[in-house]
C-alpha cells in the first residue's frame, strides 16, 4: 500500500503512479551493492516517469505487455504497436540503460498450440538492438524443467516442443544480432524435424501466412479464443 499522507499526495496525487515509483527505486539505488540493480517497468509502471528522472546505475527492464505478437514493434500497420513505440520512445528519451522482458512463450493457453511468431521475434531482436537496448529476458518452459503439482501439465511440461523455434532463433539472435532469420529457420527445422522438414516447413509457412494475414491482433493478455481468428481457414 502506497502512502497518502499530505507530502506523498503533494508530490504525486496518483497512488500507482511510475513517478511514486521511481522515486522509491532512486532511493534505494543510493544503498550501496555488489550487484546490478534492475528495476521492471511493469504493468501500472511501464510507462516513464515524468517528475523524476531514475537514478543514475538503474537498469530499467520495460515489460512488453499490451504489444502484438502478429505484427513485430517496428510493424507500422499494428495499433498496438504503435503503442509500444511510443512507450519505447519515452523511456529512449531519458537515457537510462534499457532491456526488455518479454512473455512470448507464456502467452494465454491451457492447451497445446503453435503461435508461429518466430519471424517478427526475430524482427524485434533487431528492432531492439537499433533502439540501442542493452539486451531481453524471455520466459521459457525448460524442457527438462521439475514443476511443483500445479504447474505439472501436459500444457507447460510440453509447450517448448509446439513453439520450440522462437527461443532457437533468440538465443541464436542474442548471440550474433546479424544472422538470417531464414537460414535460423532451415538451422532449427533441420534439428528437429530431420527429415521430414521439408513437409513440415510447408505447412508451417501456410500457418504463418494465415497468421499474417488474418487481420486480427493477439497480444499479451488476450483471452485465448482470439487464436482461433488469427488460425481461421
Amino acid at each position: 500500500k502506497q502512502c497518502s499522507c499530505e507530502k506523498c499526495n503533494a508530490f504525486d496525487p496518483a497512488l500507482n503512479s511510475p513517478d511514486r515509483y521511481f522515486r522509491l527505486l532512486n532511493q534505494i539505488a543510493g544503498i550501496p551493492t555488489d550487484g546490478e540493480k534492475v528495476v521492471f517497468a511493469y504493468l501500472n509502471y511501464q510507462n516513464p516517469p515524468e517528475k523524476i528522472r531514475p537514478a543514475k546505475g538503474l537498469t530499467i527492464k520495460l515489460t512488453m505487455h499490451y504489444r502484438c505478437y502478429v505484427h513485430s514493434i517496428d510493424d507500422r500497420t499494428c495499433k498496438y504497436n504503435e503503442r509500444s513505440r511510443k512507450l519505447i520512445g519515452g523511456w529512449k528519451k531519458l537515457g537510462v540503460p534499457l532491456t526488455f522482458y518479454e512473455a512470448d512463450f507464456v502467452l494465454p493457453g491451457g492447451s497445446l498450440f503453435y503461435l508461429p511468431m518466430e519471424e517478427a521475434m526475430a524482427e524485434d531482436l533487431k528492432f531492439y538492438h537499433r533502439t540501442g537496448a542493452e539486451g531481453i529476458m524471455a520466459e521459457h518452459v525448460p524442457f527438462d524443467g521439475v514443476f511443483v503439482k500445479q504447474y505439472d501439465t501436459r500444457a507447460i511440461r510440453e509447450r517448448w516442443r509446439i513453439n520450440f523455434m522462437t527461443p532457437y532463433v533468440q538465443a541464436a539472435l542474442l548471440w550474433d544480432v546479424n544472422r538470417d532469420f531464414a537460414d535460423l529457420e532451415e538451422e532449427a527445422g533441420h534439428f528437429y524435424y530431420g527429415v521430414t522438414w521439408p513437409k513440415m516447413r510447408e505447412y508451417r509457412h501456410s500457418l504463418q501466412k494465415t497468421w499474417k494475414e488474418s487481420g486480427a491482433h493477439f497480444y499479451y493478455g488476450a483471452v485465448s479464443a482470439s487464436v482461433s481468428r488469427l488460425l481461421d481457414v
